[in-house]
């Protein structure tokens, strides 16, 4: 889990009950598999990157 406003990691959590308590609207609620697939996403076409 992540929070929107600035991306910064909140946790990782097991429990349904747990994560069915954060708002949706002001974080990003993804799998372990979403979420490596998003950063590999911004990692390989990151317009900054000198490589």
């Amino acid at each position: 889990m992540t929070r929107k406003a600035d991306v910064s990691v909140i946790g990782e959590f097991y429990s349904h009950y747990i994560v069915s308590r954060f708002n949706p609207a002001t974080c990003n609620i993804e799998t372990a598999s979403e979420y490596l697939s998003r950063i590999n996403r911004e990692i390989r076409f990151n317009p900054n990157d000198p490589a």
